[in-house]
Order: C-alpha cells, then structure tokens, then sequence
C-alpha cells in the first residue's frame, strides 16, 4: 500500500458527533494502512498533538469513522483539482487497477477530498515532492508517503462471506493509474539509489526540506487519491468481524414477521449494515453499531435482555452454530445450559486452536457445575495444556480421573489413556522431551478411536525424537492423514506436524525444504484459523527464521512482531526462542541495543514463569555477546556465573535437556574466554561443543560452532587451521545460502573471508563459491565499514549509463564478445568499459564487479 506502514495500537474513540459513548477499539491492520493522525485530525479537529502523527493503523477503522460521523451522504461530493484529469481504465490495465479507476465518489459516504485533505498534511513530512526515504525501511517515499518501488503481491480473501477483494497493485501500476508516465518513475528511482547513501537520520529533516520538486502539487494529488480508494476498497476486503444477522434470527428474537423487509431498508440506506450473500439471507453490521444498540436497548428494556438472549441462544443451537449459541447462553446467564452447549463445540474449538475462547467460557462456571460434563473437561484440559497452563491442566486431569473411578471398565480406561495423552503434551510443551516420549509411547501402543489425539500423541514422539537427533524415528512416526474437511476441523494438530518436519530439516540444513514445511503449515494456518491464529504464531518465527537468514530483517520482523502476544502466550519453546532471538539480533543490528536488553528480559521472565530453563539459559548467552560487544566485561561474567549456576542443578545425567543446558553453559564461557584474550580455552570448548552437535545430527548449530571456532582459532594464532576450517564452513554454508549466520559472528570474519578467497583458484568448479564469497565480502563492508558507504553515492554517480548496461549483463554471466553483440558495439570498447568500471568500484575481478554494483544497487540480486 502506498501509505505508511500499520502497527498495533488500542484506542480510545469518542465520536460526539455520532451520539455513540466512547468505545475501546483493537487495531488489527492488514497489510496496508493511514496514519492515525488523520483518523483524529478528521474526528477531532482540536485535538493535533505532535506525538499522535507517528503513529499508524488500518485503513478499516479510518472508513468506519468516516460512516459514523457522516449523517448522510453528500448530494454532490466535490473533488480535488486533479479528480477532472482522472485516468480512465483501459483494456490492458490489470483488474485490481481497473477497480480502483472505477471507483465513483458517490459510493462512500463522506467526500473523498476530505480523506485527502487530512493526508496531505503539509505541517509536517507528509506532503514532499521529491523522493525521501522511510526511516525505518529506507524504501523511497513520495508525495503524502506514496512508496515508489513496492511489487504488486497476492492478498487472498479468507472470509469466504466477503465479497470484496483486496487490492494490492505495484507502485508502478498506481502511478500509472494515476495518470503518470512510467519513464518519471524510473528516473526518479535511479536518481533516489543514487543519492540514497547520503541520507542519514541526523540530516533527514534538512534534506527533505533542501529538496527540489520532482513532481507536481497536481501529480501528488493525483497519487494521493488513487492511494485513498484503494485504502477504501481494501477496508471494505478487511471488514471480517463483523456480527450477522439473518430474517429467521430476527424474528426469533423480536418477533417481528416484517424482519427481512426491515434489514433490506437498513442495509439500503447505508447504516453499516450489509448484505453477505447475493440471495440477502445474512446481514452483517459494524460492532459499534452494536456497542450503540446494546446500550440503547439496555437503557429502554434492560429486564428484557436475558429473555431476548435466550431466544438468540435457542436459534442458534436449532442451526448447530455451537459457538455463538454458548454466547447468547451466558449473556443470559444460563449456566446449564451454556454448559450443556459447550459440549457440542469445545474439542472443535481445541483442534483449530482457539484455545482463548475455550478457557474465556471455563472461567464463568465453577468446577462443580461441570462434574459431570467429562467431555468437556477433558477438552478444557487439552485447551489448558496447549495455552501453557500446565498447572492446571494438570489438576483437571486428576480429578477427572478421580470423578471417574466408579465408572463401567471401558469408560475408565478410555478416559485414562486420553488423560495421558494430554499429560504427553503437557511434559512435552514444559520442555521435558525424554519424559514425554515414555508417556506418548505408551499411549501410541493404545490408540484412541480419535485420529486427532493419536496424531497429535504422534507429534510428541516426533518432538522428542527430533530433539534427540533420531531423525530416522522421527520420520518413521506414523501419522493418520486427514480428509480436506478433517484438516480443517484438526489444523492445528497438522500445523505441529509440518512445523516439526520443517524443525529436523533447518537443523540438517536443508532449508529449502524447511521452507516448503513451514510456508504450508502457515497457508493451513491463515486459512483455517486466521493470521493472529495460534497456529500461525506458531509458524511465524520459523518462516521468520529463514528470511533473517537471507538478510531480509524487514520481513522477519514484520512476521513476528504483531503475533508476539500470541507466541507469548501459547507456542511451543523452540518457536519462541527464535521469535525472540531474532528481535534481538535485528535490534542489535539497528544499533538499538535498548531494545535487545528489553527483549532479552522479556525472555528471561517467560522462562522463570514456565520453568524454560532453556529460554532463560538462551537469554544469558545472548546477553553475554551483547554485553562483551560493548566491552561490559563484569557484567559479562555475571551472566556465565548464572549460566553456571543453571547447569548445576542438571548435574544429574538423567535429567531431561542437560546436554543442551550445558551446552548453552559452554558457549558463554568460551565466548568470555575470547574476550578475555583466553584464546586456547576458547578453542578447547569450541572443540567440545563441536562434538556434541556432530552426534546429535546437528548440522546447524555444527556449522555455527565451526565458525566460532574458526575465529578463536584466528585469535590463537592458528591461522592455517583457522582457514581450514572457515572454508569447509563456507563450501556447506554456499549449498544451504547461510548469510546472516555468518556476517553476525563480528567484524573478524572479514578476515577470513579475505583469506579464503585470496587462496582460491579462479576456476568453472569454483565460480558459484567466489560469488557467494564476493556478497558476503560486500556484506561484511556494508556492516563493519560504516567509511564504505559514504563512498557510496560517488560510486553510483562516477557509472556512466553505458558502464551500468555492461554491468547488468556481466552480472547476467555475458563474456565480452557477447556483451559486445548485444550491444552493437566493439569487444575492446567492452573490455576498456570493464577497466573503467573495475578503477571506479575499486575491485580487480568481474565477479567483485557485481557484487559491490548489487551492494550499491545498480544489478538486482539472482
């Protein structure tokens, strides 16, 4: 979306115009999104605090506000100056561009110049007629915050009641639509990658204000408006909780026979209520409307609220929509019968994983009212179990077990082994994977009737395996594979699986595969159980794992960060170790250290709370790296101390996940003893730790160790087994595309990268090795050489046009006699072209050619 970017935020909303009372909304963006600002400035105009203009959220709730506060739709909604000259669709403009062009005014209810007039607030950055850079991704800004070089991408619908799609066209299609020519965007993007390095944060203000105009106040507007009605159009898409209203459900409740009639003239007259379905069978209106309602109809006829509940909870229950009929039942404070209810929905809600609503409804009965409802304690149990709430869960197993010991033979014993069952996923999920496969065992050699809880006993096997290293049991684990409408009803339990196949593959290093695992168990996850989902937290720091592996901590980030309540609060350990160690990194390398230590003792205090020694042992080693960083040897220390201390209350072999507390133990020693100059010791706890990986199969946490122990190696004088073994590291490192592994190990891997690739041959067999050496070279310099870049600049402007073309297709693996052909020109203006450009990127071979013209910008990546 050409706006800045959406986060999370609550707010507090009073609308007076709208005669609502005050409401509490969570935002919950899509991909696109306006600044929040504008959503007050239009609400409230007094109300313009510098603060509020840095933040951001969706679209959505900017529309809605928009339709609360318009009491009618304007008779005639004037435009900007630039709606006269709008572009009108043509037949090769792709489809979401043609929607947007199609776009009448008269569809919304407030005038679109007034949306426009907020975002093009000129008080502050929001209205620049040249390229800037966003100071967070540093990807080019124009106009009210139109970004220049976005790809057109897939946002699919999941609400299948919705018809609206959602519209996310490249920056280059909606400038088009806006009616500009496609050469002023290219220009304007090579001039900004040519000035780019130049921008820092200290001089931002000043540069955006020294700019001159790259385009028109007319082509912004232009820009902005075709911005705006693709936020209207995707905030129609995103309109998904929405409340449904049928006639039946109406008439059930009031009584009144005129209720179809009544909802078409609501729906008609735009008072955000509309039709779901083409036949106008369900109705959907906004929850602030029905906040609106509710309290009216509290106020009017408050005696007759419970009444009314009950008649909704009746219709409900006779359509079997189980879940909204237990709501309408405690909203009546019928206890018996929400009980009653539960029974049809609970273990349904447990296997898509909605896991909050199950143990929300626990908390309004008490435990003597569902004595008698086996099967629903039991499902609150594995709800317990699964959200983390290992206590408790438990202690539902024990005294289900006790209220059932009077019962028929087969009763007990099928009520015992499910129990079991659940107690595998409770020892499991505390991080005691040993202990856990005795008791999952067990139950696997008593299969359930129920395919779900034998696959999911299933995935405590394949946890435990995989963190012993068989990875052949792992694999040999059975599995019941589930019918299309099975996986939907029993995602969650398929999401655990892929993400644990996906686990074993990212530790033998074959990513791509992992990759494969993760992004299905994520499709399976969105699909079924929404994007803020527990399975989808689930799958998102392993998906987010890959892309900071890639280099890509944008995208990482933006995986992680909007799920982390969720990966908090109920996610296996191993997903939020890593959530939580690549928020550190990624903040480390953005030079904000405030927020890793943050991030490190949010860890720790989850660790203490569950009892995940193993987080907590993760957090210290982590904060032992950044601590020596900054040459904070004392508190650096502390950390191994405690690191110390952790391991000893796992001296006894038997305990579960001593190997790894231990393991974690030397790794911040032998981290310590590098800073402290003990370079020999370092290398003797390297050696070890390296051991231990090699006989667990443990291929990535093995090339990590050989890295860290090709540097202390360095450090000890040890230069020919140093390289030595750097270059086995980086021959199996080239194969799997390790990047940020590497360049994350300090400023020393510079030099063996130097070493390596002075030593190696210039041959056919290693060329894909050099290039990959060339971009982690290119890498090292842009992150450990902060003088490179302020190169930078000069290097993009000293190319000439014709040298940026010989370049591309070098980078394409064109020889000179062949540059020379396509070109139309000599080979030996090729070859003194390749001499100029070699003196001004200050390298001497075709391959650094390319990877400083990718670092700079000039080639795209391959």
């Amino acid at each position: 979306m050409p706006f800045f970017r959406p986060s999370n935020a609550f707010l507090n909303w009073h609308l007076p115009e709208s005669g609502l009372p005050p409401v509490t909304l969570r935002m919950r963006p899509p991909s696109w999104g306006l600044t929040l600002r504008a959503v007050f400035l239009m609400v409230k105009r007094n109300t313009r605090k510098e603060h509020i203009h840095r933040m951001r959220t969706a679209a959505l709730h900017f529309t809605v506000a928009m339709l609360l506060i318009a009491g009618r739709a304007p008779a005639q909604s004037p435009d900007t100056p630039a709606a006269s000259t709008v572009t009108q669709p043509s037949a090769t403009a792709s489809p979401a561009v043609q929607q947007l062009l199609s776009f009448q005014p008269s569809e919304v209810k407030f005038p679109l110049h007034d949306l426009m007039d907020v975002l093009s607030d000129r008080r502050h950055e929001g209205w620049v007629l040249a390229a800037y850079p966003d100071p967070k991704t540093r990807q080019p800004l124009i106009g009210a915050g139109f970004s220049l070089d976005l790809p057109a991408r897939e946002h699919p619908q999941r609400d299948q009641l919705n018809p609206h799609s959602f519209l996310e066209p490249s920056s280059a299609d909606l400038w088009q639509a806006a009616g500009l020519q496609p050469a002023r965007l290219q220009n304007i993007l090579v001039d900004f990658q040519q000035h780019s390095a130049s921008w820092t944060r200290k001089n931002r203000r000043a540069k955006i204000n020294s700019l001159a105009p790259q385009i028109s106040d007319e082509d912004a507007n232009l820009l902005l408006r075709i911005a705006s009605i693709q936020a209207i159009e995707n905030a129609r898409a995103y309109c998904r909780n929405f409340d449904r209203l049928s006639a039946s459900l109406c008439q059930t409740v009031t009584g009144v026979e005129t209720s179809q009639n009544m909802l078409e003239a609501v729906a008609t007259r735009q008072l955000l209520l509309e039709p779901m379905d083409l036949e106008g069978h369900w109705f959907r209106y906004h929850h602030l409307l029905r906040e609106y309602l509710c309290q009216r109809l509290k106020a009017q006829s408050g005696d007759e609220v419970a009444a009314l509940h009950r008649r909704a909870c009746q219709w409900y229950a006779s359509q079997e929509l189980w879940t909204d009929a237990v709501k309408h039942a405690i909203a009546a404070d019928d206890t018996d019968e929400a009980i009653k209810l539960i029974g049809n929905c609970a273990m349904a809600l447990v296997r898509k994983g909605d896991l909050l609503t199950l143990l929300g409804w626990q908390r309004h009965f008490p435990a003597d009212l569902m004595r008698g409802q086996i099967d629903v304690r039991l499902a609150i149990a594995w709800g317990m179990a699964l959200a983390m709430r290992f206590d408790e869960a438990l202690a539902m197993l024990a005294a289900t077990e006790h209220d059932t010991a009077a019962g028929t033979l087969p009763e007990r014993e099928n009520i015992h082994w499910e129990c079991q069952a659940i107690r595998s996923v409770v020892t499991a999920l505390q991080d005691d994977p040993q202990t856990a496969l005795t008791i999952a065992q067990t139950c696997l050699d008593h299969p359930s009737t129920d395919a779900w809880t034998t696959n999911v006993v299933s995935n405590v096997v394949r946890f435990a395996h995989w963190k012993a290293g068989n990875l052949e049991s792992l694999y040999a684990t059975p599995w019941i594979p589930y019918s299309i409408e099975e996986d939907q009803r029993n995602v969650f339990s398929s999401v655990y699986r892929l993400c644990l196949l996906g686990l074993a593959e990212m530790q033998q290093m074959r990513f791509a595969l992992a990759e494969r695992y993760f992004m299905e168990s994520m499709r399976l996850a969105e699909h079924y159980a929404g994007p803020q989902s527990t399975a989808a937290a689930l799958c998102a720091p392993l998906i987010a794992q890959i892309r900071y592996e890639q280099g890509r901590l944008n995208e990482a980030e933006a995986l992680i960060v909007d799920r982390m309540p969720a990966i908090n609060a109920a996610v296996l350990l191993d997903s939020v170790l890593i959530a939580y160690l690549l928020l550190v990194r990624i903040a480390v390398s953005r030079s904000n250290n405030e927020q890793a230590y943050s991030l490190l003792d949010q860890a720790q205090t989850l660790g203490y709370t569950r009892r995940w020694d193993r987080l907590i042992a993760a957090a210290l080693v982590e904060r032992t790296r950044l601590q020596l960083a900054e040459g904070r040897m004392a508190e650096a220390s502390a950390c191994v101390v405690q690191l110390d201390r952790l391991a000893a209350t796992y001296s006894v072999p038997q305990r579960s996940n001593s190997t790894e507390i231990d393991n974690y133990r030397a790794l911040g020693s032998a981290y310590l003893a590098m800073a402290q100059n003990r370079m020999q010791d370092a290398v003797a706890l390297f050696s070890s730790l390296l051991e231990s990986a090699e006989r667990r199969h443990s291929d990535s946490p093995a090339l990590h160790l050989r890295i860290t122990l090709a540097v202390a190696c360095l450090g000890a004088n040890e230069r020919t087994r140093s390289v030595d073994v750097f270059r086995e590291v980086l021959k199996a490192a080239a194969t799997a595309g390790v990047y940020r592994t590497i360049l994350d190990q300090g400023p020393e891997i510079g030099t063996l990268l130097h070493a390596v690739r002075q030593g190696m041959p210039c041959t056919a067999q290693t060329k894909a090795l050099s290039s990959y050496i060339d971009h982690l070279l290119e890498g090292w310099r842009e992150r450990y050489r902060p003088e490179r870049r302020q190169t930078t600049g000069a290097e993009r402007e000293s190319l000439s046009a014709r040298e940026r073309n010989i370049l591309e297709l070098i980078a394409e693996g064109q020889s000179n006699k062949e540059i020379a052909r396509i070109l139309g020109i000599a080979p030996e203006t090729v070859k003194s072209h390749v001499k100029s450009i070699f003196i001004k990127l200050s390298v001497d071979k075709r391959a650094h050619a390319v990877a400083r013209a990718q670092a700079l910008g000039l080639v795209r990546s391959r």
